[in-house]
């Protein structure tokens, strides 16, 4: 029997629109879920570990909070 989950780590999530070294870790992470969703649906759970903000603001972990949650 086969078992898969999921496994992301360091998001470095920032505020809304905020940007971290030219890229936008939103923008990447909305990809990653869906992504994620479109090819490994049959996942059993994901696991999110590292650091999942970039500064640790209350608005970055809502952000990060709202990407799982929409």
């Amino acid at each position: 029997m086969s078992f898969k989950f999921i496994h992301l780590t360091d998001t470095h999530l920032a505020n809304p629109g905020q940007k971290l070294y030219g890229l936008d870790p939103r923008a990447r992470l909305d990809a990653a879920i869906v992504d994620i969703n479109k090819h490994q649906s049959d996942a059993a759970f994901a696991v999110v570990t590292g650091d999942l903000t970039h500064w640790g603001e209350p608005e970055s972990y809502a952000n990060f909070a709202d990407a799982w949650l929409r």
